[in-house]
C-alpha cells in the first residue's frame, strides 16, 4: 500500500470529534520526503477524501503544513486559505485566498501557503543564480558560496533535478524558504484516568471537576455493558438515581462505553442522562460526552482560580483531550445556548475557565479567613 492510499485510509476512519495528531504526521512526512510529487499526492488525498463526510462543515482542500507547523488549507469554494491545528483540524485563522508575487531580484516568485516560492523558469536561468537570489532577497546580505551551495542541492532535491546545471526553459520549480522549518509538535498522551483523586465525585454543595460532572462518574469506565447500578454509595456522592452501561466498544487500543441514567437530588428530580466515554489502554480519558434532558442540569464547575461557576441549566458537557497543549478542554453548553469552556491539566486539576458565550452565573471564592 502506498503512503498516499494509506493517508486516505487513515483519514477515512476518523470524523470531526477525532484526533489528527496521527494522520497529520503522515502527512507531514509524505511533504517533507516527496516534495517533487508533492502536488501530485496531495490532489490524489483531497479527491479521495471527503471531509464532509467526516462531519466537517464544508469539503476543504489541503495546501500542505506551513513553517508554523500548522495545517494550510483552502475553503470548499476556494475563496478563503485557512490555518489549522494539527490536532483537530480546527481553524486558527483565515484570510482571503489571493496569490500573492514576492519579487526576489529581478524574479517573480508566487508565495505558497507553506512559505515556499514558485518560480517558472527563463531563459539564463541557473540554479545557482536563482538560489543567490533567494537567500539574499530572505536574509538581506550577500550569501556565501558555501551557503549557495547547499540551497542549490535542496532546490533540486525537492524538484527531482537530476542534474543542477541543466534545468531547461519553461519549468516551475519550488524554491522552500530559508527560515527553519518547525518541528512537527509531538502529540502528548492523555495522563487522567477516572479514579484519579482530583475527579472524584464530591457532595453536590460542592463544586466539581468537570471531567466528572453528574452522571460521569468514575465506577462506569469499569463496568460491563448491561452493567446497571441503583443508589449505591458513589451514585448518592455524585447525585445519581440509576445508571445502566448501554455498549462497550474497543478498537484502535481505546474502549468507548456508552451510558444512560438519571439523577436524584431534588435540583436534578426529572433530569435524565446519555453518557460517553472514551479510555485509552491504561484507562486515562480520551474524551467523554453528556447530555442532560428536559432543563438540564444544575453544576457547580471549579474555575481554576480558587472559585467555582454556578451553570443552573446544562444541557451538554463535552470534554476532548489536546494533544498539542496537552490538557483537557471542556465545553459546558447551558439551554439557552450559553457557553463555557473549562481547561484541566494532566494533573487532573482545573487550570482555567473563560464565558465562549454570554456571562456564566458566577460566584468568586470567598477571601482567605486570616
Amino acid at each position: 500500500m502506498s503512503a498516499v492510499d494509506n493517508i486516505v485510509q487513515n483519514f477515512k476512519k476518523l470524523d470531526q470529534s477525532s484526533d489528527f495528531s496521527g494522520v497529520a504526521s503522515q502527512l507531514i512526512d509524505l511533504q517533507k520526503h516527496a516534495r517533487g510529487s508533492w502536488q501530485q499526492n496531495i490532489d490524489e488525498i483531497n479527491k479521495a477524501v471527503d471531509m464532509k463526510a467526516l462531519g466537517f462543515p464544508e469539503d476543504f482542500k489541503i495546501l500542505g503544513v506551513n513553517e508554523k507547523g500548522r495545517l494550510m488549507t483552502t475553503s470548499e469554494d476556494g475563496k478563503k486559505l485557512q490555518e489549522r491545528d494539527l490536532a483537530h483540524m480546527e481553524v486558527k485563522a483565515e484570510r482571503a485566498n489571493t496569490m500573492s508575487v514576492e519579487k526576489r531580484g529581478n524574479r517573480d516568485f508566487y508565495a505558497n501557503a507553506d512559505g515556499s516560492g514558485s518560480y517558472v523558469t527563463k531563459q539564463g536561468d541557473t540554479l545557482w543564480s536563482i538560489a543567490r537570489e533567494t537567500l539574499k532577497a530572505q536574509n538581506g546580505q550577500a550569501p556565501s558560496g558555501s551557503e549557495i551551495a547547499n540551497a542549490v542541492k535542496t532546490i533540486a532535491r525537492e524538484n527531482n533535478i537530476q542534474d543542477p546545471s541543466r534545468i531547461g526553459v519553461g519549468r516551475e520549480i519550488r524554491v522552500p524558504s530559508s527560515a527553519p522549518r518547525a518541528e512537527f509538535p509531538r502529540a502528548m498522551q492523555p495522563q487522567v484516568k477516572p479514579s484519579d483523586g482530583a475527579l472524584q465525585p464530591r457532595p453536590l454543595e460542592q463544586s466539581s471537576n468537570p471531567l466528572t460532572v453528574p452522571g460521569l462518574g468514575a465506577e462506569v469506565a469499569l463496568q460491563p455493558r448491561g452493567f446497571r447500578t441503583r443508589g449505591g454509595a458513589a451514585d448518592r456522592e455524585e447525585g445519581v438515581r440509576d445508571r445502566e452501561v448501554v455498549s462497550r466498544d474497543r478498537s484502535e487500543g481505546r474502549t468507548t462505553t456508552k451510558y444512560q441514567g438519571s439523577l436524584s437530588d431534588g435540583f436534578f428530580k426529572d433530569t435524565k442522562f446519555e453518557a460517553e466515554r472514551t479510555v485509552g489502554q491504561n484507562g486515562q480519558i480520551v474524551k467523554e460526552n453528556i447530555r442532560y434532558s428536559n432543563t438540564g442540569a444544575s453544576l457547580k464547575l471549579d474555575d481554576g482560580r480558587g472559585g467555582k461557576v454556578q451553570i443552573d441549566n446544562a444541557k451538554e458537557v463535552d470534554t476532548r483531550f489536546n494533544s498539542e497543549s496537552g490538557k483537557y478542554e471542556s465545553t459546558v453548553t447551558d439551554l439557552d445556548g450559553s457557553q463555557y469552556r473549562f481547561t484541566t491539566g494532566r494533573s487532573g486539576r482545573v487550570e482555567d475557565f473563560q464565558t465562549i458565550r454570554k456571562n456564566p452565573k458566577y460566584v468568586p471564592a470567598p477571601p482567605p479567613a486570616y
